[in-house]
């Protein structure tokens, strides 16, 4: 584990973190970010607008998704130590991957920028040396799945060794759309590659050049309008095509360099994401729905910098302290062009541009970390640490595509965190823990607006946690468990104002949130069978007094209320203030995306039999239901629960034990769970359903070497 940027164990580490193998991540079919629904506690991955992956964790997440060129998300994500600064990179299909582990609670110190809800860490395959090695693998499935992963290791000489690995991926959609013969939702292909080149001079140092790259294009995501009367969930009608494409680029250069009294790393690197799609923004089509909404383009391109520099002390000593220092330089550009020939303003003549935005966004972030630990006693130990973040951007935006409007933002803020540990026994551990998470705010593009300020504060937290890890009979029973309540300020969420257009982000003053997480793992019958079970049960409440405008209901206001009509709403203050009072108070409303209940549990078990080795597994997941945004409105944002079963075999030969032959079955029942309930807060404000995938039945060959 490398949540605090040493290597420690899962089980002596005093913070609430899961770790998943590559190899489990396949026996339960998970191919992207958002399929870990249900298998890590606290964790909830929710899609939005058919292209980001919004990651929570115990509610703290991105409520301001489709500002992500001027927010940060809650749940930072790494790969290989490199922080990745868009969420739109968790649409990528999973690759290469050794393991990810999942950090709950916020990351103040080691893992700061940004880390209010916690951090996704994707650790790769590395090269190794004075090893020739190889792996080839084919699978074939339902709905004309393909895919085939490809891997080399050559040393070259003593200290050097290069890995390659190629991924192809790519199924027919899950979905039919009606109005478009042979046009089908939710398909995916993706190619991905990687070279890394590890050069191990010496045993005290080494430096490994990673370069990744991968293409996805595809039809886009099904979307289906909640008004759409089709009773099956896998069929639309929508006379749009969307389409999505992404292409990402990862360069990165780490160090190790063991030094007589510390561990230095560094980890820099430069990342290239161009995203481009286009999606029908109804949802429907205008025979039912009388009008159209095309978002005919919605790109976003990014450039990133980073720079992450650290130095632990060598174990052993009275103190263990890391140092280090963090950089990032991003250049981000977002372009949107919608037009529609929905009801507008009188001056307007349909069809006409429905919103524009060409924004170029440059952002800089950087701060410095300490933490140490003493070893007051041998079963006692006391954390302390704290960090210095400063956030800085600025950029011209132009909405409508008119006079670009320049600002700029800039603020430094420490965040910190007290913890003590105590080994109740050398198999058993519990510890307690404060930490004070940040995460910056930023300017709004709404020059006009009466409500909503230019400005949005940054957000912050203060977590408390509980926790025991524990180990009983003969370390085949883990036993993980962890109880936490947050102190949650200024929430970010997207907000209209009375003026049209003028949108932005606003905060929540107050927010309370409590919960109860466990993780168990138990080996039996002589190591032949394998329990693992996960268990989550949260509560999150806005406890401030607040009233903000639902823009789902902002323009059936603007048609209700006589004093915003025939183009009152941009110039009479009536309109205003009417609206400001037909404003819903969202205090007592639950917390968006947290789920009250889900889990997971499996079964494997490992049969010899002749001569071959068979491993079985049954696999349960349950998704309660969750508030997708913060106004609680029926129907509208209650995505209900879904639960999920899985099976994997892989059978073995004795005599030809680098040959592999498994099969996969996700999804066995069917079930169209719903993975999220998005209604778009702009355009016509249409509310559609992302549903999990379907029934998959996954064949697969392998064979190393």
């Amino acid at each position: 584990m490398t949540a605090e940027k040493r290597k420690v164990s899962v089980q002596d580490a005093p913070i609430a973190i899961t770790a998943i193998s590559g190899s489990t991540l396949d026996k339960s079919n998970v191919t992207q970010m958002s399929d870990l629904n249900g298998l890590v506690p606290g964790l909830t991955i929710a899609k939005s607008s058919g292209f980001e992956n919004i990651a929570s964790i115990r509610g703290i997440g991105s409520e301001t998704p489709e500002n992500a060129f001027t927010t940060q998300p809650g749940v930072s994500f790494y790969v290989d130590g490199v922080y990745i600064a868009n969420t739109i990179s968790l649409d990528e299909a999973l690759f290469d991957v050794d393991h990810v582990e999942i950090s709950r609670g916020p990351q103040a110190t080691v893992f700061g920028q940004a880390s209010t809800g916690g951090t996704i860490n994707l650790i790769g395959n590395q090269p190794q040396l004075h090893q020739y090695a190889g792996s080839v693998e084919a699978s074939g499935g339902t709905y004309d799945l393909y895919r085939t992963r490809d891997m080399i290791n050559v040393p070259i000489g003593d200290t050097l060794a290069l890995r390659g690995s190629v991924q192809v991926f790519g199924h027919e959609g899950f979905a039919t759309d009606t109005d478009i013969p042979g046009f089908r939702l939710d398909g995916n292909r993706d190619i991905s590659g990687k070279l890394a080149l590890l050069w191990a001079p010496t045993q005290d140092f080494s430096a490994t050049l990673t370069g990744q790259v991968s293409h996805g294009e595809n039809p886009g995501a099904e979307q289906k309008n909640i008004l759409d009367t089709n009773p099956n969930p896998r069929v639309v009608s929508q006379d749009y095509p969307s389409y999505f494409k992404l292409d990402t680029q990862l360069y990165h250069l780490n160090l190790d360099w063991e030094l007589p009294w510390a561990v230095a790393k560094s980890v820099t690197s430069y990342q290239i994401l161009d995203h481009n799609q286009q999606e029908d923004g109804t949802r429907w089509d205008v025979q039912n729905i009388g009008y159209y909404d095309h978002v005919q383009a919605w790109n976003t391109g990014m450039h990133d910098f980073t720079q992450d520099l650290t130095l632990n002390s060598r174990p052993g000593g009275f103190i263990d302290w890391t140092v280090g220092a963090f950089y990032l330089n991003q250049i981000n550009h977002q372009y949107v062009y919608e037009t529609s020939d929905y009801p507008g303003p009188a001056s307007e003549v349909a069809p006409y541009l429905l919103y524009g935005d060409d924004s170029h966004i440059t952002r800089h972030s950087y701060s410095y970390y300490a933490q140490e630990t003493m070893h007051l006693r041998s079963d006692l130990r006391l954390t302390l640490g704290a960090r210095y973040n400063f956030d800085k951007y600025a950029g011209p935006d132009s909405v409508f595509f008119g006079t670009p409007s320049e600002g700029e933002y800039q603020k430094g803020v420490p965040t910190g965190k007290a913890e003590v540990q105590y080994d109740i026994s050398s198999l058993n551990m519990a510890y307690l823990s404060w930490t004070h998470g940040y995460k910056p705010g930023g300017l709004n593009s709404n020059p006009d607006s009466v409500v909503l300020a230019h400005t949005f504060n940054h957000e912050t937290i203060d977590a408390y946690e509980l926790g025991s890890k524990n180990r009983f009979l003969d370390n085949k029973l883990l036993l993980n468990v962890a109880g936490y309540f947050y102190n949650y300020r200024n929430m970010q969420y997207l907000a209209v104002d009375p003026v049209p257009y003028q949108y932005g982000v606003g905060n929540i003053p107050e927010t309370h949130i409590m919960g109860l997480e466990a993780e168990s793992s138990y080996l039996a019958l002589h190591n032949h069978l394998r329990l693992n079970a996960t268990l989550t049960v949260a509560h999150g409440e806005i406890e401030s007094n607040y009233t903000t405008l639902d823009a789902r209901e902002a323009s059936q206001l603007i048609s209700q209320i006589p004093a915003c009509q025939n183009g009152g709403a941009y110039y009479n203050p009536s309109c205003w203030s009417q609206m400001e009072a037909d404003s819903p108070n969202v205090q007592g409303n639950a917390v968006p995306k947290m789920p009250h209940l889900q889990g997971s549990t499996n079964a494997a078990y490992t049969w010899d039999f002749y001569n071959y080795e068979l491993v079985s597994r049954v696999e349960y997941i349950y998704r309660g239901n969750f508030q997708y945004r913060i106004f609680d409105d029926g129907e509208y944002d209650k995505v209900p629960s879904y639960s999920q079963w899985n099976l994997f075999f892989q059978l073995t030969p004795s005599w030809q034990q680098n040959l592999n032959l498994s099969l996969a079955v996700s999804n066995l029942f069917n079930k169209a769970g719903i993975n999220s309930r998005y209604t778009d807060p702009y355009g016509t404000g249409q509310t559609s359903d992302e549903f999990i995938p379907p029934r998959q039945i996954i064949g697969t060959v392998s064979y190393q070497f």
